[in-house]
């Protein structure tokens, strides 16, 4: 039994590239060269209807391209729970904890823990086993969208794609950066976008000052607020790629998180705005750094 999970229009700029490329750049599922082509090769990918099994094939312009679920048992669990902020038999939103992949080739991995977490859906289109609509970072802990049919894994996939979906996002970056701006550095040679606004600056012995920021992506590059924040002189604390090693705590892992989310129900077009609060870690890092200024400073 097959299942459409994306649709993908070709675009002209896309002309020309092979199916495998393709793919890679675009779906929200498949997150490796690897899995792409296990996945050509298991018959999930078809182009105008019709299945394809050869990942050098090319594609053309208005082409529509579709990734299917193939029934093939259930996955193995990992029964780690998570807080579920919103759930109906369409979807759910739940917050990622850092460190966990959000899906891939491994175990330990948000797509493995949604059955653990997640009651079935009684719609018609029931997915197998809920599904992400988009990823986090590993390092990236908060809300995650889900989709517990395949009618709205394509039509929040459309949404992520169409950028109709909403984000914001909290982190303690170094310094005080203006209060608030648009950055619009390039990321990867790709056009991004981000508006920041700082909500808080305490004094910091090692960094003359942190700020907590709220963070709105306009686009959606692969570490792009990471890259954005340290393209203006402020990367994001404990960021283990962007910053330099003065700015990581041992064991504190990287200050982002997502949190907020807000789009329209895929089912009803009602407006669904899912809120996390804060981790006590973000609170706990701007006391202590405050805490140390102060008493060194008497």
């Amino acid at each position: 039994m097959k299942q459409i999970l994306e649709s993908h229009l070709v675009p002209d700029r896309h002309r020309g590239e092979r199916l495998e490329q393709f793919l890679l750049e675009v779906t929200l599922l498949k997150p490796s060269m690897k899995s792409v082509r296990k996945a050509v090769k298991a018959g999930k990918i078809s182009v105008n209807g019709e299945t394809v099994y050869r990942r050098d094939f090319i594609v053309e312009a208005g082409q529509r391209i579709e990734v299917a679920e193939i029934s093939t048992g259930a996955a193995k669990i990992f029964p780690l729970k998570v807080p579920v902020r919103y759930e109906d038999d369409h979807l759910a939103v739940v917050e990622k904890p850092p460190g966990v992949q959000t899906n891939g080739n491994r175990f330990r991995t948000l797509e493995r823990l949604l059955p653990a977490n997640l009651a079935p859906s009684m719609e018609k289109d029931a997915l197998t086993s809920p599904r992400p609509v988009h990823r986090l970072d590993r390092a990236t802990g908060g809300l995650v969208l889900a989709a517990k049919t395949a009618s709205a894994m394509v039509i929040l996939s459309g949404r992520f794609r169409e950028r109709a979906v909403h984000k914001k996002y909290s982190a303690v970056v170094s310094g005080r950066p203006p209060d608030e701006g648009l950055i619009t550095a390039p990321v990867d040679g790709r056009p991004a976008e981000t508006r920041y606004r700082v909500t808080a600056t305490v004094p910091s012995l090692k960094n003359g000052s942190i700020s907590l920021v709220e963070l709105f992506p306009l686009t959606g590059r692969t570490h792009q607020l990471r890259i954005h924040m340290t393209s203006i002189g402020h990367p994001i604390m404990g960021d283990p790629l962007y910053s330099a090693e003065g700015l990581r705590y041992r064991g504190k892992g990287l200050f982002l998180h997502a949190a907020e989310l807000s789009f329209a129900h895929p089912a009803t077009g009602e407006e669904i705005s899912v809120i996390a609060e804060l981790t006590e870690k973000f609170r706990s890092l701007m006391r202590r750094e405050e805490t140390r200024w102060r008493k060194y400073n008497r």
